[in-house]
């Protein structure tokens, strides 16, 4: 937007709805901005439609935008063509962006055509809309529809399906709208953030594509808003997951060499090759930019046992496991069996060269005794079920024998190593280690004076990794320790500490990967899936 005179503005989403409103108020006029998606659940979408709605509060006021379109990360330029007196169209491809202007907006056309300035009279109690759409054909006129009754009309009858405690209820909806949100409906894949490279630290060189589907994030996702009672989401998040096994049927007994990538596009094809855009200058001058992401072809272990205990979990709840989806558990349990003495990159992506992780030997753990767990529903035999069961025997003897420091009590975060990792905060609530064991207490007081910040600011890990500057605070890790100490009967502590914690949380609710302790600046992609799973998993323990 263009603004010609000054105005004091402020937003906030709309209670309990993905609706911003930004009011601007003036000396002489004051209006309101709502921008918000329109929701489109069906498989097939025509239409992928983003509303911006003015509306006057006081006076008359002429409200100006900007449209400039750049495609390709800005290194294409686009044309903007008018279709009618109320529609421009920018070709892209196949598809063209198609700007719906309201009734006597003006417009004039700016940088040989590649933008365009728009201005529009907006009197006391008048809404106006302007909607950009993206789709082939724009065969619609969509002034003529209430577009933010449609909106508002699915999100409560989406919410309705859920169940939220009154304490802490305004951030706990939030936080399941945001998971929502992240799901991409044709396709049921879930991305870990909408952003790209903004830098865990200002002006370092962590900054990561996260708009892709991770394997973990994901199962995670589906855990989280299974809690408040959602199952809808796994369904569909299953049937991603079940498409992409279907070039695994070949996976059989010794022979199960496919690789299982541990993130996937929003259509379930491979992630692209990393790149930097040298020519952009980032966040705040945090380069360099990237797109794509290396991590796609690491070694995690744990996205194996991630992905088995989420099936679990809804299982419990009612689920059924079809004959595709015990396939899918049969060869992720073959995966395990076959892969788990190997060294890994790890949760954490570290690219500082592969090492044993414990968590991702614990994971594999968890993955193998779920499987033995739902073995009956699986169909195996009695010789397999028992197989199983040696299986996870030998992994949580190999983890006691290895990763376990007796002298401390606690984990390392891999045997080669006396450090920590924020990881062994979820030991406990996965059932790896009874919460009533006091190696359960020992191992959360070892980890939180080694990675803890004035008390609630956790570090995933304070070892060297492979890459050069610092970064934030991990929320994910500050949600993990609260969930953990309650666990172990530590409720009220727990609860004074999520309440400090929730103090740092933006006004909008949303919550980014990382904090800085120091100045409570957001840092890292935002919003991110992990932060807001987080955020449930402790708020419901």
């Amino acid at each position: 937007m263009i603004l010609a005179d000054e105005y004091v503005t402020h937003g906030s989403y709309l209670p309990d709805i993905p609706i911003v409103e930004t009011v601007f108020e003036g000396k002489k006029s004051s209006f309101s901005v709502r921008d918000f998606m329109v929701p489109r659940p069906t498989e097939e979408v025509i239409a992928h439609l983003l509303v911006r709605k003015v509306t006057g509060l006081r006076g008359a006021t002429t409200v100006r935008f900007s449209f400039a379109p750049r495609m390709r990360y800005a290194r294409q330029k686009v044309l903007l063509r008018k279709s009618d007196v109320r529609l421009l169209r920018a070709r892209i491809g196949e598809r063209s962006l198609w700007l719906h202007l309201p009734l006597g907006a003006r417009v004039r056309r700016t940088n040989n055509g590649t933008s365009a300035e728009m201005s529009v009279d907006v009197q006391e109690g008048e809404s106006v809309a302007v909607i950009l759409e993206y789709s082939m054909e724009s065969r619609l006129r969509f002034q003529d529809r209430d577009l933010e009754a449609e909106t508002v009309a699915y999100w409560r009858e989406w919410l309705a399906l859920g169940t939220f405690p009154t304490e802490g209820r305004e951030l706990l909806v939030r936080s399941a709208i945001t998971l929502k949100l992240l799901q991409f409906f044709p396709s049921g894949g879930i991305i870990a953030a909408p952003t790209t490279s903004l830098p865990e630290t200002i002006g370092g060189e962590r900054n990561w594509d996260y708009r892709y589907v991770w394997i973990r994030d994901a199962s995670f996702v589906l855990t989280a808003l299974s809690l408040s009672g959602y199952t809808g989401e796994a369904h569909k998040f299953f049937r991603f997951i079940e498409e992409i096994a279907e070039g695994t049927r070949e996976c059989e007994g010794d022979a199960c060499d496919t690789q299982v990538p541990v993130m996937y596009t929003v259509w379930g094809q491979r992630v692209p090759r990393e790149e930097e855009l040298r020519y952009l200058n980032g966040y705040e001058g945090s380069r360099p930019v990237r797109i794509g992401n290396g991590a796609a072809d690491q070694v995690q272990l744990d996205i194996f046992g991630s992905l088995i205990d989420a099936y679990y979990t809804l299982w419990k709840t009612g689920m059924v496991l079809s004959k595709k989806r015990r396939n899918v558990l049969l060869f992720l349990t073959r995966k395990i069996q076959h892969l788990w003495k190997s060294e890994e990159n790890g949760i954490w992506e570290i690219r500082g060269g592969r090492r044993h992780f414990t968590y991702g030997k614990v994971m594999c753990w968890v993955g193998v005794d779920r499987a033995v767990k739902m073995a009956e529903i699986l169909g195996v035999s009695d010789e397999q079920r028992k197989a199983w069961e040696a299986l996870r025997e030998e992994i949580h003897e190999w983890i006691w024998e290895h990763c376990f420091d007796s002298d401390r009590g606690t984990f390392r975060q891999h045997p080669d190593t006396d450090a920590h990792d924020a990881t062994n905060f979820l030991f406990p609530l996965v059932g790896f280690l009874d919460p009533r064991d006091p190696r359960a207490a020992t191992m959360i007081e070892a980890t939180r004076k080694e990675l803890t910040v004035n008390g609630v600011f956790v570090y995933r890990y304070r070892t060297e990794d492979g890459l050069s500057g610092g970064e934030g605070a991990f929320l994910l890790c500050s949600f993990w320790m609260i969930a953990a100490l309650a666990s172990v009967g530590r409720e009220r502590e727990a609860k004074a500490l999520l309440r400090k914690l929730e103090r740092c949380v933006a006004p909008s609710g949303l919550m980014s990967e990382e904090i800085d302790p120091a100045t409570g600046m957001y840092l890292g992609n935002f919003p991110q899936a992990f932060s807001h799973v987080g955020y449930i998993m402790a708020a419901m323990s």
